[in-house]
């Protein structure tokens, strides 16, 4: 209703760096990018079918490219996939859990 309470949705698409601006998201994004290329610390990632942020191949590029990822296809999904399989997502999350 006012100005104000918009400045959150319309703030977030312009931090998504594109094309190295904004400069400093673009340099946290690659630094992040960087460190889980490289460490071993576990990771957890979920994906679904068809997907809307990550596809199938985002999710085989991301197991082949970030040590230590255990990758869960949570079978049919798209963006808010917590919604569309929480009962898997929940026991995966536990039994990926276990085993740290």
């Amino acid at each position: 209703p006012t100005v104000s309470s918009r400045k959150p949705v319309r703030q977030w698409p312009c931090e998504i760096p594109i094309d190295g601006q904004p400069a400093d998201v673009h340099k946290i994004v690659s630094d992040y990018h960087n460190w889980l290329r490289e460490t071993e610390t576990p990771k957890l990632l979920f994906h679904a079918e068809p997907g809307a942020i990550i596809k199938a191949s985002d999710a085989k590029w991301i197991q082949e490219n970030f040590p230590n990822t255990t990758v869960v296809n949570i079978g049919k999904g798209l963006h808010y996939i917590q919604e569309d399989n929480p009962h898997m997502i929940g026991a995966e999350l536990k039994k990926w859990y276990s085993k740290l």
